[in-house]
Parts: C-alpha cells; structure tokens; sequence
C-alpha cells in the first residue's frame, strides 16, 4: 500500500474475515433472540456460510 492502493488479495481477505464475522453475530443475535424452530433453522444455515467462508480463507490465502 504505497500508494494508497490496496492489493487484491488483501481486499479481498479483508471482506472474506468481515463476512465471516458480521455472519457469526447474526447467528449470536439468534442465539440470544430466537428460540423458534425457524431460528434454529436459520442459524444451523448461517453456521455453514460461515464455515465456506473459512474455508475458502484457508485455502485461498493459505493461513494454514
């Protein structure tokens, strides 16, 4: 970033982690909100975007 510009790949980990992590506080909004079978349902689906998007972190910019 020399030049004020941002490489790919950082932008590009920078709005994976975001993602990941603005998806895990939705599922913890669930979790204190909803106890409804449809919030299960819910959250059981955001807990796996938010596994493909580690992932895809893990593998795409091996952290690892």
């Amino acid at each position: 970033m020399r030049d004020g510009h941002v490489s790919v790949e950082t932008a590009t980990l920078g709005i994976v982690v975001i993602a990941v992590f603005t998806t895990l506080g939705k599922v913890g909004i669930l979790a204190l909100v909803g106890r409804s079978p449809f919030a299960r349902r819910v959250s059981a689906t955001l807990m796996l975007v938010t596994a493909t998007g580690a992932m895809a972190l893990l593998i795409l910019h091996r952290v690892v």
